[in-house]
């Protein structure tokens, strides 16, 4: 019994003596299960129904992951599969018979937790790196092919249908008047992934040896960068000038000598400095999206911009060509975009049953009680509570919330010691950069909320996981990778 035990270990569980078939069989099948973005936006007119009909090898992946990985091991994945048994028990027990309608919830956050959290810990040193490279190789491809895509249905106010019929198309949005490309995806969600895209590119750019793989970065994160200025979110102008603006910080910082003891006062000063040049570099990249579209404007044609000219016309001239104004000109409300409206709503419903702050509505018809608050209003219907935080105690309650703040407290704990790690690597230390993008964007959306299936969320719980594995292990050994 000893000896099968030892065998299973070092042949199957170790990471470092494991057989190389069965890390190479994982590796190309999870690479495969977390790049099915590609697949569902081929292929569906709805994201999340093409996310779910991948859904039973999810489960059968996600258990190997689970033993391959030892995931009872990793404290940050009881905090999530604890989030997960308050999803599961809240339907469970007081409606027994909506379990089934609900299970695709419970199998995408198995894809989420047990899959993409799982990668730091099932591969070794060597092959994590392998993985990393792989990944964001492939996933700014397809995002850069994504964005031309999009980019050419700006220039020629095209549609390009998917083989599911749903297409890219320009759109005019009513109230506001602007001007905005609408992807297979919703345009916010859209220019939510570009700029988080851009976060995963940063990091292969810092990994990548050869200038010709380096030069390919660049060139896929202007393509990306430009089709998130084109959907108009303001969210993508804000998350890009932080993916674009922490990797420059970083870079400099780690050319600048230390001071020591008798330099603390430099040292203060070049902390300082390094404030201010983030802050300069975040502000002027946000401030050079936002002259995107008035260039191409005065490229395209003087009179119509983003759409042809006798259309510019009948719905009120060139007026309608100028990009929305930016969050300082219009104000933290403006910002939210009626967000703030919909957590009063949430909480006006959670007054109206107070118990639902300790077991929450539910994942199952969820925005039911609040959509009926925005009806009487004579409000528009709402699928989420556009912000994962806010969701998670509706859904939940606050045990749910506790559990799910626990995490990602798990994940700034370790992110910002290991991006403050300057005896790092400095791809290591931009390792948090695409998941923080993610929980940034979480704050104020549900892109990355587990019960969707949306590209961010991928990004979210996989870096979420290298990061906090790659942490844990610098620790093992005394701050040194």
């Amino acid at each position: 019994m000893k000896d099968w035990k030892e065998t299973l270990r070092r042949r199957v569980l170790d990471p470092e003596t494991r057989d190389r078939w069965i890390t190479v069989a994982w590796m190309i099948l999870t690479l495969a299960m977390l790049l099915h973005h590609i697949w569902v936006t081929i292929h569906f007119a709805v994201p999340e129904n093409g996310s779910l009909a991948l859904r039973f090898p999810w489960v059968l992946l996600a258990g190997i992951s689970f033993f391959l990985g030892r995931m009872w091991k990793d404290r940050g994945w009881w905090v999530l599969m604890l989030l997960l048994a308050v999803k599961i028990l809240r339907v469970a027990i007081p409606m027994p018979g909506a379990l089934s309608d609900s299970q695709s919830v419970f199998e995408l956050c198995l894809y989420a937790f047990c899959i993409c959290y799982a990668v730091g810990r099932v591969l070794s040193e060597k092959d994590r790196e392998r993985f990393i490279d792989w990944f964001c190789g492939l996933w700014t491809g397809a995002m850069a092919v994504y964005a031309c895509i999009g980019l050419y249905t700006v220039w020629n106010n095209a549609v390009i249908p998917n083989l599911g019929n749903k297409s890219f198309f320009i759109e005019i949005e009513a109230g506001s008047g602007a001007t905005r490309l609408w992807p297979i995806y919703h345009a916010v969600e859209a220019g939510t992934l570009a700029s988080v895209s851009i976060g995963v590119a940063m990091l292969g750019l810092f990994r990548a040896r050869q200038k010709w793989a380096r030069g390919l970065y660049a060139a896929a994160m202007l393509l990306i960068l430009l089709m998130g200025v084109f959907t108009s979110s303001r969210t993508s102008l804000i998350l890009t000038g932080a993916a674009v603006s922490v990797p420059a910080v970083l870079a400099l910082e780690k050319r600048l000598p230390r001071g020591g003891r008798k330099g603390r006062g430099a040292a203060v000063l070049r902390t300082c400095g390094m404030v201010l040049l983030f802050a300069g570099i975040w502000i002027g990249t946000i401030l050079l999206q936002q002259q995107v579209i008035p260039a191409y404007n005065a490229l395209r044609s003087g009179r119509a911009g983003m759409i042809p000219a006798a259309l510019a016309e009948g719905a009120g001239g060139p007026a309608l060509m100028q990009s929305r104004d930016f969050v300082l000109d219009q104000g933290v409300d403006g910002f939210l975009i009626g967000r703030i409206e919909i957590w009063q709503q949430v909480l006006e419903a959670l007054g109206k049953d107070p118990g639902k702050w300790l077991w929450g509505q539910s994942v199952y018809k969820v925005m039911g009680p609040v959509n009926e608050i925005r009806e009487a209003k004579g409000l528009y219907e709402v699928y989420h509570a556009h912000s994962a935080f806010v969701q998670t105690l509706w859904e939940s309650g606050i045990p749910g919330l506790l559990l799910f703040t626990g995490f990602f407290g798990i994940f700034a704990w370790s992110g910002i010691r290991l991006m403050l790690d300057r005896e790092a690597p400095l791809w290591q230390r931009l390792l948090p950069l695409p998941a923080a993008l993610c929980w940034l964007a979480d704050m104020i959306d549900c892109t990355g909320y587990c019960n969707w299936g949306k590209p961010p969320m991928t990004i979210l719980y996989l870096f979420a996981g290298l990061t906090i594995a790659l942490w844990a292990e610098r620790k093992r050994k005394g701050g040194k990778a």
